[in-house]
């Protein structure tokens, strides 16, 4: 979803090698290798990772080798050469208990396996760039925002209403990540569409913005629809820093919804 976006937002003069899992195994250090040598790259986008929550729970070791070795594999080549590194991670390694908007330096805690591999993941690129970004949706791959309009005809849906976070579109997002690949310095980012939501909120402004009507959208608490993973019930993130960089804030995301879906 995401790295597929960040290939068609190369700015000028970078020619994206893009690179998918037929391509390498990444959890393999000797693959990663035998890549870097041969695509001989000057920065690296990490955007692979495993990245159903649910599944997780009960796929641990898959989860830790597509996002920890794999981290570690590509951190390692990309240190050896020199060359920088982005890797995105998830606003799933904070537990919600947070009044505010999280920031770069709040502790992280993690509350369910795939948050915990993507912390591990920061911690093997501690010396690379990290974003950390929140409830991506895009053209590609699936997601929330998808899922919920093709539930267009159903006379009725059930939609949690006390998690908030930062839905965030690929198309936003993959942009950005280029400029702090490109600007080159370490450190941990918060990068996610302005202002908050629910998911009850989002899938209301979802269908009010395709327009085409749809089900009646009921609340209901985090209790009454349980998954296998556990959910921080604030995530959104505190994006200051990266705003004071770029000089810009990304768009709210309300109107970032609603160029997704025009698009």
């Amino acid at each position: 979803m995401l790295g597929s976006e960040a290939v068609r937002a190369a700015p000028g003069g970078v020619r994206p090698l893009p690179v998918t899992r037929a391509d390498c195994d990444l959890a393999e250090p000797e693959h990663v290798e035998l890549l870097f040598e041969r695509l001989k790259p000057k920065g690296v986008l990490h955007c692979a990772g495993y990245t159903q929550v649910d599944r997780a729970e009960v796929a641990e070791e898959a989860a830790f080798s597509d996002n920890v070795e794999a981290t570690k594999s590509v951190a390692a080549a990309a240190r050896l050469r020199g060359i920088p590194m982005l890797l995105v991670s998830t606003d799933y390694v904070f537990d919600g208990t947070s009044r505010r908007p999280y920031r770069e330096d709040d502790p992280p805690h993690p509350l369910n396996i795939y948050g915990r591999t993507k912390l591990e993941a920061e911690q093997a690129a501690r010396d690379a760039i990290i974003v950390r970004s929140s409830w991506l949706y895009g053209p590609r791959g699936r997601h929330f925002v998808g899922a919920i309009l093709e539930q267009a005809t159903k006379p009725e849906i059930r939609v949690v209403d006390d998690q908030r976070g930062c839905p965030t579109s690929t198309l936003e997002l993959a942009p950005v990540l280029w400029e702090l690949l490109l600007r080159g310095i370490p450190g941990i980012y918060h990068a996610a569409c302005e202002g908050s939501c629910t998911w009850h909120e989002l899938a209301l402004a979802a269908f009010e913005m395709r327009g085409a009507g749809g089900p009646k959208v009921v609340p209901c608490a985090t209790a009454e629809y349980p998954r296998p993973a556990k959910r921080p019930a604030m995530s959104a993130l505190d994006c200051g820093k990266l705003a004071a960089i770029r000089g810009k804030r990304l768009p709210h995301w309300r109107d970032a919804l609603r160029r997704f879906l025009v698009a």
